[in-house]
């Protein structure tokens, strides 16, 4: 089995090596994915509009029946589009839902105008593989570092301790895919490391040299091999390849 996570940033990259993410390009995304084949696809800050439906197209393209997106906030990288977190899956997915974090409402000067945090959370779904049912998590946390503020601060405890709840809570064979934009998972959740492993090597995750991008397992998998294949977008591409134990 092998699973990928990406936050595709709306599918915008850059054409010139800069920072600069503004070439809408999301038949650059779909090649990419392509061209690792995986069977399940956590996504990040997918697009979603009356006239986009980028979770719907990339599951199209690379041949996987099941998908949902969840939407959490307006985007900031386009107007008229809603930011979505995202599952594909080759496999059944026979449930969903979405938990919803705390927006601690923080703001900053973005792009010369005042914002405000967005919501986050984690998108839930049972699938049911060849090998057994399992739990993915597909999850995308808010940069505090953006805002000058420390996701390890007293003020965002709460928050914390929900998201380590939410993974703990299932007993199923677990996946997370997830953009939890800080580096140190097991600082930021301490008590996951009982059932969690991270599987990627400890390399950047984006063009900024940060390790803010996971994948983990719950101890039911067996690791055969993961990767990080550098690119054009703001994120890179995270993989790994993995067996269900019996």
């Amino acid at each position: 089995m092998r699973i990928a996570s990406w936050n595709i940033g709306g599918g915008f990259i850059s054409t010139d090596g800069t920072d600069e993410y503004n070439s809408s390009d999301i038949d650059y995304i779909a090649t990419n994915l392509k061209e690792i084949n995986p069977d399940i696809v956590c996504l990040q800050e997918v697009h979603k509009s009356e006239d986009l439906d980028q979770a719907s197209f990339l599951a199209k393209e690379l041949g996987l029946d099941f998908f949902h997106s969840e939407s959490t906030a307006d985007s900031h990288l386009q107007d008229g589009q809603k930011l979505c977190i995202g599952i594909l899956s080759r496999y059944q997915i026979t449930s969903i839902a979405f938990h919803s974090l705390r927006n601690p409402l923080l703001t900053m000067m973005w792009r010369g105008k005042e914002g405000t945090s967005h919501d986050k959370g984690l998108v839930e779904a049972q699938i049911k593989t060849p090998h057994g049912l399992i739990t993915v998590f597909s999850a995308h946390m808010l940069p505090f570092h953006r805002f000058e503020r420390s996701f390890l601060e007293d003020d965002f405890t709460d928050i914390r301790e929900e998201i380590q709840t939410i993974l703990l809570s299932t007993n199923l064979p677990t996946l997370l895919g997830a953009d939890m934009n800080f580096e140190d998972i097991n600082t930021l959740l301490p008590g996951i490391s009982k059932k969690y492993q991270s599987l990627l090597p400890n390399e950047p995750t984006t063009p900024r040299h940060n390790r803010i991008d996971k994948i983990l397992a719950s101890s039911d998998f067996t690791v055969q091999n993961s990767g990080i294949i550098t690119g054009q977008a703001d994120h890179y591409l995270c993989w790994s390849e993995l067996n269900l134990q019996s």
